[in-house]
């Protein structure tokens, strides 16, 4: 699959100054590291994500392959901008990237 689908599909467009969210990030780390395979837990596994939500399966996924623990007090926050910091952290984790503690 396609890492990113773009902002909006009529018309097609990408948005490159868009700030991404965290649930936006699970699809973009779901596709590149785990060949876009979701995962649906049987009851949802952070608060802030029902069953219902369109990105549960990716946000599960990087919740089951250890890349992710969520924002704190059980719940993920799909909808919050992530930092360039956070999504370093994601991308070492999803791709066992060996990193230097400083």
């Amino acid at each position: 699959p396609a890492l990113t689908n773009g902002c909006s599909a009529a018309p097609l467009n990408y948005c490159p100054d868009q700030p991404t969210t965290r649930g936006e990030m699970a699809i973009f780390i779901t596709r590149a590291a785990f060949g876009g395979t979701q995962y649906l837990a049987p009851s949802p596994v952070f608060g802030d994500v029902p069953a219902g939500h369109p990105y549960r399966g990716y946000i599960e996924k990087i919740y089951l392959e250890g890349v992710t623990s969520g924002c704190g007090d059980g719940n993920f926050c799909p909808d919050r901008a992530i930092t360039r910091a956070e999504m370093a952290i994601f991308i070492v984790r999803a791709f066992n990237i060996p990193y230097l503690h400083h």
